[in-house]
């Protein structure tokens, strides 16, 4: 028992290290937070190993998603093996076509290539997702007690509170450096560690509701005044970065989860309490950063037209890529050959999480992530949330009654509505601190509407 709890307690301590620092190392789009990502997933996977091994267990239930996950990892991998010529021009022709024309000899010599277009960072890639695989599953598996939710949960308000506050203190006193100290790429809007005002909006997105969900929560005063108060500059925040989609991502994703809250008799009686709260916060806040979000949505259709372009040429990229796509992380070296936009501007991504998933895997990843998309709110809305379908996952745990799994699951889908949405204008899926924090969000609310507690048995 004691040796169970070491584990538990190692494990939680190293995903709150995870939720801390990636957002803190600029968002970990570095190779030496990515290595410490990595190097740290793989640990807490080891964790829960052993601790399978100290308990003599050996049952795991496999669900949908795992499968998916797996099929994803393989197309990844599968983009980095060395092909023939004769199997690379029947599975890609365009990139077949590609060293044909630029790689000296490919044609005439016995060469062999992948389907990725820059291979070593495609095996990275590959990491990245296996490490986040290894966390939704050690969380899902591993989470029973509504003590390791919440102190993860809380984790989560208070990186996102810190995070917060600093942008809030640098974007009065910016120098041009972040932490005042580390220059910018030009042309970047950093805002807070982040190098893009975008990407801090991201993770905005999926800590206010997290935030904001310990209001109900919590029992004592002084914490959900407290709780409120952090979800209050946290929201201060999402709109003083200015980033158009992400405030527009969020307002919509609390308004589609507001009108399934009604849904629920048990929680409908928290809007009435909630909604004029929040509508005068929201209210004061848009009072105080009136001025800049006028000036800055007055933009916004100029800002469409010229990402309309970069999508366009994205779609085109993916026409010839259709099956398995040009291999992650291959955007930048593919993109230039299809990019109609003027300017010397290079572009890493195609501003949309969306695109790029589909341009970089193709049909065989992009509708694994879809799939899984779709069966994550079939499995946690549909069937948990509100009762209707039959469960995704091998337990069989239907409607919900538990108002703390009630109220995590509605903050949690807020959160991750707001990062889909986001998607289709930004990319925070390619950030590791935000794509880190999706998935911790999703594995606790499926860990959550799995798990049995007390007050369900009373219903």
């Amino acid at each position: 028992m004691y040796e169970a709890k070491f584990f538990d307690i190692a494990i939680e301590a190293c995903i709150i290290f995870l939720i801390i620092f990636t957002p803190m190392a600029f968002g970990s789009v570095g190779l030496g937070p990515q290595i410490v990502f990595i190097s740290i997933s793989e640990f807490i996977f080891f964790l829960w190993l052993l601790k399978s091994i100290k308990s003599g267990r050996t049952d795991y239930s496999f669900s949908a998603f795992s499968f998916l996950f797996v099929i994803f990892l393989a197309v990844i991998f599968f983009q980095t093996i060395p092909l023939p010529k004769f199997l690379l021009k029947v599975l890609s022709p365009a990139m077949y076509r590609n060293y044909v024309d630029f790689l000296p000899g490919y044609k005439e010599h016995f060469m062999w290539r992948s389907i990725s277009a820059h291979p070593q960072a495609a095996r990275i890639e590959f990491l990245k997702f296996l490490s986040y695989a290894l966390i939704i599953f050690v969380i899902a598996d591993n989470f029973k007690k509504k003590s390791q939710i919440l102190h993860v949960l809380g984790a989560v308000s208070i990186a996102g509170f810190i995070i917060a506050i600093f942008g809030i203190a640098q974007k009065f006193s910016y120098n041009g450096m972040i932490y005042w100290a580390v220059p910018v790429p030009e042309g970047a809007g950093p805002f807070g560690p982040f190098v893009n005002k975008n990407h801090f909006a991201g993770f905005m997105e999926l800590a206010i509701p997290i935030t904001a969900v310990f209001v109900f929560i919590t029992q004592k005063a002084e914490k959900k005044i407290f709780f409120a108060f952090m979800a209050v500059v946290m929201l201060l925040s999402l709109f003083l970065c200015l980033s158009r989609a992400g405030i527009v991502s969020f307002f919509l994703a609390c308004g589609i989860v507001m009108a399934l809250v009604f849904l629920r008799r048990s929680l409908a009686k928290y809007i009435f309490y909630a909604l004029p709260v929040i509508l005068i916060i929201f209210a004061l806040i848009f009072l105080v950063t009136k001025g800049v979000l006028v000036e800055k949505f007055a933009a916004a259709p100029e800002a469409f037209l010229k990402r309309a372009a970069i999508y366009k040429d994205t779609v085109r990229m993916f026409l010839d890529f259709p099956l398995f796509g040009s291999g992650l992380a291959g955007f930048t070296d593919i993109f230039p050959m299809y990019k109609t936009y003027a300017g010397g501007m290079v572009f890493r991504h195609p501003e949309s999480d969306w695109l790029q998933f589909l341009s970089e895997t193709g049909l065989a990843g992009f509708l694994c992530i879809v799939i899984s998309i779709w069966l994550f709110f079939k499995d946690i809305l549909c069937c948990h949330f509100l009762g209707k379908g039959r469960c995704v996952s091998l337990k069989n745990v239907n409607l919900r009654h538990d108002r703390f799994i009630l109220l995590i699951i509605s903050a949690g889908i807020v959160s991750i509505i707001s990062i889909i949405l986001h998607g289709f204008l930004d990319v925070n899926l390619h950030i590791p601190s935000n794509m880190l924090l999706t998935c911790i969000v999703a594995a606790i609310l499926v860990a959550s509407a799995h798990v049995k507690f007390k007050e369900d048995d009373n219903k």
